[in-house]
């Protein structure tokens, strides 16, 4: 029973996440992909 519940836990959290993503990556990623490049590798890897 607890693992059906997790199952269906993380599929929802799987779709809620795929459904926010979709529109930034179609229109952010290049933008997000130059902005933490703009500091470098060192920059982006320190977040």
């Amino acid at each position: 029973m607890l693992d059906a519940d997790i199952q269906l836990y993380s599929h929802n959290i799987y779709h809620t996440l795929n459904a926010i993503s979709e529109p930034i990556v179609k229109s952010g990623t290049l933008g997000r992909i130059a902005m933490t490049s703009d500091n470098g590798p060192r920059g982006s890897l320190r977040g």
